[in-house]
C-alpha cells in the first residue's frame, strides 16, 4: 500500500510540473503524458496511448531519427540529450529539447524510458533571428564605401572592414588588437593636434 501511494503521489507531480514529462515503454508506447505536454500537443492522455508516440507527434522527416534516439538510450542505458519537434494537434511545429533517461527494474534491464523536455521555439527563433541581424549588419559593414573600425577601451583596433584595409594597407590579421595610435595614427598630427588626448577622450566619452 505504502508503495502504491508512493508510485501516485510521484506520478502526480510529474503531471503537473511546468516541464513536459513522458513516459513511454521500450515500443514507444506512452504511459504517462502531463499536463503540460497535453497543454502543448493539443492531445490527452487517452488520444496519444494508444500506438508509439512518434506516428503522432513526430513528423516524417524526423520520424527515423527520433527512433534511432530512442535505441540509443536503450542500448546505453544512459540519460540522452535530444532535440526534436513535436507537430501539435493543429498542425504547429514546436522544437522541444529533451533529457531522456531510463527506469530500469531490479535485474538491471530497461522498463521505462522517463522524457523530461521544454519548449524551445521562440528561443530558436530569436537566436536564428539575432544571426541573421548579424550577419546582415557584417555584410553592410564589411561591404561600405567607407572606412569603418572598432577598437576597446585601451585603444585596440577589434574591427577593420573591407575599405579601410584597402585605403590603409593592412591585411585584417596584421592590424587586429594593434593600438590605433601608432599604427593608423601617429601620436601628434602634423598641425600640432595631440592624437593621444583625442583617442582617450573618444573612450572616456564615447
Amino acid at each position: 500500500q505504502s508503495f502504491k501511494n508512493e508510485r501516485d503521489l510521484i506520478n502526480e507531480v510529474l503531471y503537473w510540473i511546468d516541464s513536459l514529462v513522458v513516459v513511454i515503454d521500450l515500443k514507444g508506447y506512452i504511459v504517462l503524458f502531463n499536463r503540460s505536454s497535453e497543454k502543448l500537443s493539443g492531445y490527452s492522455l487517452a488520444e496519444v496511448r494508444e500506438r508509439p508516440f512518434w506516428d503522432i507527434l513526430i513528423s516524417d522527416e524526423e520520424r527515423e531519427g527520433v527512433k534511432r534516439a530512442l535505441t540509443n538510450v536503450i542500448a546505453k542505458a544512459l540519460p540522452n540529450n535530444f532535440q526534436n519537434h513535436w507537430v501539435t494537434k493543429d498542425g504547429h511545429k514546436r522544437l522541444i529539447s529533451w533529457v531522456n533517461s531510463t527506469f530500469t527494474q531490479t535485474d538491471g534491464s530497461i522498463e521505462y524510458i522517463l522524457c523530461t523536455g521544454r519548449d524551445i521555439t521562440e528561443q530558436k527563433r530569436a537566436e536564428d533571428a539575432l544571426k541573421q541581424s548579424e550577419s546582415k549588419y557584417r555584410l553592410l559593414v564589411q561591404s561600405a564605401n567607407s572606412i569603418i573600425l572598432r577598437f576597446d577601451t585601451q585603444g585596440r583596433i577589434t574591427f577593420f572592414n573591407e575599405f579601410a584595409q584597402e585605403f590603409f594597407g593592412y591585411t585584417e590579421e596584421e592590424i587586429l588588437h594593434q593600438s590605433v595610435l601608432g599604427s593608423i595614427l601617429p601620436a601628434t598630427e602634423t598641425s600640432g593636434r595631440d592624437l593621444t588626448n583625442m583617442i582617450a577622450d573618444m573612450i572616456q566619452n564615447p
